[in-house]
């Protein structure tokens, strides 16, 4: 009796102390932010802001996982006070210099909870009332630059314009279009700069975009290093780079591009050495190149195929011609094929190619047993990194066999030829989840060769 009358009064004890020890832990609790509102924005809205900033409240879904959920955001003031100086360097490198931030801290229903407010008073923006071009070419070709249509269309397109908002977050942008322009014009030293004066009592900005562009260079020589198979002839003639021509950016990078889309070189690069500052100009090609034989194997299982597997030789420098030389082979239950590519990389031109395909397949089936061998001619063309366009025709004999023994096929379904003609273009422009384009992909298909066959039908 005496262990049970014990036993009672601690436990009306620990009752009685719950609500006390409950009491002192939410007085006593760190404050958490559980809301971040902000006020006065006009030009930019919250979700922008917000990236800009370090304070950050629970997602609805975290304040609903549990009933108090004290722990993740802690209410920090000086954390708050920076992100008053991000925000008011975010607008003013916008053009609002006169942007005033401020904040306040609001206590919710519970003592724990506060609510972060930023109010912004954005005031009006800096206009540009005044652009002028300087372009120093030390007396020779200023008039013929001005003239140019590249640098007439980077003046429609780049952002600094008069009776615009003037943001200088955009020099750099505007900067690197044209020293493009600049580069593509032979000018391989030339540079940009821009010069601001800003009255801010008229909350005007004066801009002077000055281009110091130097001599015209011309291509006097090129240095190649890492090659180990390739010549420097063959690679030079891949670039289409020769001494002689006008130095032109945009031609360095088709170069690059071309020489990286080569199998045989894994990468490139173009570069200017140091060098003195004159109308000649020294150029450093280095590239790596890919190993000339390599072999992959591979192996899966799958449920209707069973076991399945696939071994592929590639050999890259064929006769020592550079041409690529691939033979890739495919074995299950169900299907067995061999492929052979040959790739010609240069026909006509660097930007074409030709692939030649033959390949032999059997096919078993539940009711039919297929084997087919033909071969496929492929000629591409890649214009550019963003367009490419392609033509194959394709040959197949096809004898096709019945799984059933009391069903025999005529003759003119059990052999029967297919040729097959399909061009492909595609076009893209952009970078990452914002590329726009089309793709153009006809395809027909005869019987026999080019439609002379025993049995005739035709498929567009």
């Amino acid at each position: 009796m005496n262990q049970t009358l014990i036993n009672i009064i601690f436990l009306a004890a620990g009752l009685m102390a719950f609500p006390l020890i409950a009491a002192s832990q939410d007085t006593g609790a760190p404050a958490q932010v559980w809301n971040v509102k902000i006020k006065g924005n006009e030009q930019y809205s919250d979700m922008v802001l917000k990236e800009q900033i370090a304070t950050e409240a629970p997602s609805f879904w975290k304040k609903i996982q549990f009933w108090d959920n004290r722990t993740g955001h802690p209410l920090d003031e000086i954390k708050i006070k920076k992100d008053v100086i991000r925000i008011g360097n975010f607008y003013r490198r916008r053009g609002y210099i006169k942007v005033d931030v401020s904040y306040r801290i609001k206590t919710g229903k519970k003592e724990w909870k506060k609510k972060v407010i930023f109010e912004i008073d954005e005031n009006a923006p800096v206009i540009i009332t005044e652009l002028d071009y300087h372009i120093d070419t030390k007396g020779a070709d200023t008039e013929n630059v001005r003239k140019t249509p590249s640098f007439k269309k980077a003046k429609r397109q780049q952002p600094f314009q008069v009776g615009t908002r003037y943001q200088p977050v955009n020099e750099a942008e505007v900067i690197g279009q044209f020293t493009e322009v600049f580069k593509n014009l032979g000018f391989a030293y030339a540079t940009v700069n821009i010069q601001s004066q800003i009255d801010t009592s008229r909350l005007a900005a004066h801009l002077t975009i000055e281009a110091t562009l130097g001599p015209k260079t011309y291509i006097d020589s090129i240095r190649v290093k890492g090659t180990q198979v390739l010549s420097k002839s063959y690679l030079l003639e891949e670039a289409v780079l020769d001494t002689g021509q006008l130095y032109s950016l945009k031609r360095l990078q088709e170069a690059q591009q071309q020489l990286f889309n080569h199998h045989l070189i894994r990468f490139a690069t173009i570069s200017i050495p140091p060098q003195p500052h004159d109308s000649t100009l020294t150029l450093l090609l280095r590239i790596r190149e890919n190993e000339l034989r390599s072999v992959a194997l591979l192996i899966g299982y799958g449920t209707e195929e069973k076991l399945r597997g696939q071994i592929s030789w590639v050999h890259r420098n064929a006769f020592g011609r550079a041409h690529r030389f691939t033979i890739t082979a495919r074995a299950s239950f169900i299907e067995q094929s061999i492929n052979l590519d040959y790739l010609f990389p240069y026909f006509l031109n660097t930007k074409s190619s030709i692939v030649i395909s033959p390949f032999a397949q059997h096919l078993l089936q539940k009711n039919f047993e297929l084997l087919r061998a033909g071969i496929t001619n492929s000629y591409i063309y890649r214009y550019s990194k963003n367009f490419t366009a392609s033509a194959a025709y394709e040959f197949t004999k096809n004898k096709e066999l019945s799984q059933k023994f009391a069903l025999s096929l005529p003759d003119t379904t059990t052999q029967y030829d297919l040729s097959s003609l399909q061009f492909s273009s595609y076009y893209t422009s952009g970078f990452g989840r914002l590329q726009e384009g089309w793709v153009i992909q006809p395809y027909a298909e005869l019987s026999g060769l080019f439609g002379f066959a025993t049995y005739q039908f035709q498929k567009l």
